[in-house]
């Protein structure tokens, strides 16, 4: 036995020096990497791939997300709270790009395919997880959770009273909405919250400085998580979808209304678990993937020609202005 130092690991998430959590963030999601190779080299069917890589491969790394945010530098905290950037997030990033470029069979992930693979489905991309967009939602929604329960007690099944903590939990909290507050987990919470309340409950209708003085206390007593994370999804993908708008080359920018259609989406991610026939097949789901993500079908080289004699380009928009 010997006295750890630098940190360690309490339900998963690190707890320790800022050095000892980044390099555990960085382990954890090369594991998710390993993981996402072995997808790829083990099975055959691509849908079947992507939807392992969704729901299994990236949520093995996610609760991480609020660690990353809250084990930071207060000086390094970007001002967007959709807009999350750390080591971390750049790590997530190269697995997601690699893992989709390999499933499409191209050489590069294009960032305005990487922008659409990870807004919301609700938004019209396919919801894969990214810390760009829910590391500071998630600190936030975690710290607010701590911040209830301490002033409220918690609500157990089979309960009709609330189990108090004690005190020596209880007075860490008591200081939370200090101008400045000693607790960087607070200093954090107080600087986004308002923002993610302003879109995610007032849907952008409020600026901050203008909310209700008991906004914050609302939003930490009265309101539900699995609500609130949904709103602050929704938001986020929004704010990307204006910047896709903003940073998409040319020949992506006058399709992306129609590539952000929720229902050219869900097909993608979801399949039926009991019939396989409702699947698609690799070519299928291939080039509907290719479509959805705006990557192009073909070459320009070994682009097919139309019966008008035109030669059809990679996207196949030819196909639906030709007479």
């Amino acid at each position: 036995m010997h006295e750890e130092t630098t940190g360690l690991r309490i339900l998963g998430s690190p707890i320790g020096s800022a050095a000892f959590c980044k390099e555990f963030h960085l382990k954890k999601v090369k594991a998710a990497m390993d993981d996402a190779a072995k997808i790829l080299n083990g099975l055959s069917d691509k849908q079947t791939m992507l939807r392992i890589f969704k729901t299994c491969t990236l949520h093995k790394v996610t609760h991480l997300f609020a660690s990353d945010v809250l084990n930071s530098p207060l000086d390094s905290l970007t001002s967007a709270w959709y807009d999350w950037k750390s080591d971390m997030t750049e790590e997530f990033s190269a697995m997601l790009d690699s893992f989709m470029a390999r499933l499409l069979g191209i050489e590069h992930f294009p960032q305005h395919a990487h922008i659409i693979s990870t807004i919301s489905i609700a938004n019209g991309g396919l919801g894969l997880q990214h810390p760009r967009l829910n590391a500071i939602p998630s600190a936030i929604i975690s710290t607010k959770r701590a911040i209830n329960y301490a002033n409220n007690g918690i609500f157990l099944p089979g309960t009709t009273s609330a189990c108090i903590l004690p005190p020596s939990i209880t007075t860490l909290y008591k200081n939370w909405d200090s101008p400045q507050p000693t607790s960087a987990t607070f200093a954090i919470f107080n600087k986004y919250v308002c923002p993610i309340i302003s879109a995610a409950v007032h849907d952008n209708e409020l600026p901050p400085e203008l909310l209700p003085d008991d906004a914050v206390k609302k939003f930490i007593n009265n309101t539900s998580i699995p609500w609130a994370r949904e709103q602050i999804k929704f938001h986020a993908g929004k704010a990307h979808v204006i910047r896709l708008i903003n940073e998409a080359p040319e020949d992506v920018l006058h399709a992306i209304p129609g590539l952000l259609l929720p229902h050219m989406s869900l097909p993608l991610v979801a399949m039926s678990r009991s019939n396989s026939a409702h699947r698609l097949d690799n070519k299928d789901f291939n080039t509907a993937l290719r479509v959805k993500l705006r990557v192009g079908i073909y070459h320009n080289d070994d682009a097919p020609i139309c019966f008008c004699g035109k030669k059809i380009d990679k996207h196949l928009d030819h196909y639906f202005t030709c007479g």
